[in-house]
């Protein structure tokens, strides 16, 4: 029988997390003093369209956490006085009082290190949550930024499975169906099988020159695939734009002409240096992990 896997069971910690989620966070929130009026903070979050607001010690987010002051504590705060005390004017006064006197009784926090699981798990119960570290707001996440990295990195995911599905069916009407699954299927990495659907490519009118640039932007776009699976790295607008040339390029095998072909490896090019640092660090890491 098959042990339903709850998100907030704990996950390995080190190069075996999915991703942290100061990857995902909203740097440098902005926040309120403890002295700043209910009346105050509204308005702050509607015209930044904000649902929460940090409480700091000296109302920036360098200082000393204190709590959070947001639309559902404000909520909960004047109902319960209006039940306890049962008048009407409860909230007369409410806009001038102190954010303290509304603040969550229990707010959700995390630290930068932790999971994006964990994330998920948390923001069950709202729709951000305040990331502290040392005793300080570093930053929010909502569940707007959960889910558009999860969709990012799906789609990325998918155009690499699309771009290796393509060379597959590519590769069996060059060949046939029994060779692919003799030889190819499971056997071959998405480079190696780039280097063998050109090796007839011309007897069957799939012309993918200048080889070398097909092979270097293929090879990118298996660095995409491994930064965002080994190294956690986040899938970006112009590494889908890579993609989607390499895909076009298989749809539409031909020759590119020397500004095409070199538009495009510059591109794949510029694109592999803008991603080198952060690799180079999370390979190291990665190593020294296993070294210890």
């Amino acid at each position: 029988m098959i042990e339903e896997l709850s998100l907030s069971q704990p996950r390995e910690q080190g190069p075996n997390k999915l991703f942290a989620v100061e990857k995902l966070m909203r740097h440098n929130p902005m926040c309120v003093l403890p002295s700043t009026t209910v009346g105050e903070a509204i308005a702050l979050m509607t015209y930044h369209d904000y649902s929460q607001l940090p409480i700091t010690s000296n109302g920036a987010n360098d200082g000393d956490f204190i709590g959070i002051i947001s639309y559902k504590s404000i909520a909960q705060a004047y109902h319960k006085r209006l039940k306890q005390q049962m008048a009407p004017n409860v909230g007369s006064h409410l806009l001038e009082e102190s954010v303290i006197s509304y603040q969550e009784e229990e707010p959700e926090k995390l630290e930068p290190s932790d999971d994006v699981y964990k994330a998920l798990e948390v923001l069950k119960g709202g729709f951000a949550i305040v990331v502290i570290e040392n005793n300080k707001p570093r930053g929010i996440i909502t569940d707007w930024d959960v889910s558009q990295f999860l969709f990012r990195t799906a789609q990325g995911m998918l155009k690499v499975e699309e771009i290796e599905r393509r060379i597959e069916s590519l590769i069996i009407g060059v060949y046939s169906q029994s060779y692919f699954d003799m030889k190819v299927k499971g056997k071959m990495y998405l480079p190696q099988k780039g280097r063998l659907l050109k090796k007839y490519q011309s007897d069957h009118n799939m012309n993918f020159r200048p080889s070398k640039v097909f092979d270097f932007v293929l090879q990118e776009v298996v660095d995409i695939r491994n930064s965002i699976v080994h190294f956690h790295d986040t899938f970006d607008g112009e590494d889908y734009n890579i993609m989607e040339e390499m895909l076009d390029w298989l749809h539409n095998p031909r020759d590119l002409d020397d500004d095409e072909a070199k538009n495009l490896q510059e591109r794949a090019k510029q694109n592999k240096i803008r991603k080198r640092p952060k690799l180079i660090f999370a390979k190291r890491c990665h190593i020294a992990h296993f070294a210890d």
